[in-house]
């Protein structure tokens, strides 16, 4: 077993084959997917067929096991799994991340992840790096990795990056690595520390909310097509006024460079 490359592309909305819902000029949002030699990792979308429409991202190359990369992904990779109710690495679209979501998820293994995305801003404000159930994904890491005969060093050291700084024991490990992931970034784009404060406080309103709802929405137990249905429609206006709101923090210029989209654009594009 050797490793081998892996590359992660974007392709905008705004490319002639995907619907731009009324995407204006100059403004981008993008379907991420991820290529091996031997696999087409398409996260619920285009993937190698669409190469040629596609930009690579600088952020998304490193090398790993196919061996471990398919089974942490699973069945459901190809060209004939474009719908989105087959789950890709443990993400199931709209129930607990997006196309962004299952990427990272993939590119853990290989060191690399989907930051120079378009939208990944607000993909990270939602669903965080990896998307819900990290605690859930870890463990599929290290079963996948014992499965693929992955040295334990090797495993060890992804699910060390995964968590990050958030110790194992940690009280709320899910809830400390959605707010870190999303944090960190802020803190990489040059915004003032009165600005970066009032955005954490919004963040953190964002947070309590979205929990809520999902636990709510979850304990129903409704199917896949239910729970999609049910979650969006209660998270979509708290997004939405989120986003608002840091828009108001940030000004419309700063608000449009980090996130892309105005607010009721992300959520439509996040959450239909």
């Amino acid at each position: 077993m050797e490793k081998v490359q892996f590359r992660a592309y974007a392709i905008d909305f705004s490319a002639a084959d995907y619907d731009t819902k009324g995407l204006p000029p100059g403004v981008k949002f993008s379907h991420t997917f991820v290529t091996s030699p031997n696999y087409d990792w398409n996260c619920f979308g285009h993937g190698k067929d669409s190469i040629s429409q596609a930009t690579r991202l600088q952020s998304g190359t490193g090398s790993t096991y196919e061996e471990w990369a398919l089974e942490v992904y699973g069945q459901y990779w190809g060209t004939n799994y474009q719908d989105q109710q087959h789950a890709a690495a443990g993400v199931t679209v709209r129930v607990n991340g997006v196309c962004h979501n299952a990427s990272n998820r993939i590119l853990a293994l290989a060191g690399a992840d989907v930051s120079d995305a378009d939208g990944d801003a607000v993909v990270l404000l939602m669903y965080g790096k990896y998307g819900f159930g990290i605690e859930e994904y870890i463990q599929l890491v290290k079963n996948a990795g014992e499965k693929a005969n992955v040295p334990d060093e090797e495993v060890n050291a992804v699910v060390a990056k995964i968590m990050g700084e958030a110790p194992e024991e940690f009280e709320d490990l899910e809830k400390e690595l959605l707010r870190q992931h999303f944090l960190d970034h802020l803190g990489n784009q040059g915004i003032g520390s009165d600005q970066l404060a009032q955005m954490q406080q919004a963040y953190a309103k964002f947070e309590e909310q979205r929990a809520t709802i999902y636990q709510d929405t979850k304990s129903n137990n409704p199917d896949i097509t239910t729970f999609q249905g049910q979650f969006t429609s209660a998270i979509k206006p708290e997004l939405f006024n989120c986003l608002t709101e840091m828009m108001e923090i940030l000004g419309q210029e700063k608000y449009l460079d980090l996130f892309k989209l105005h607010p009721e654009m992300a959520a439509q594009f996040l959450l239909g």
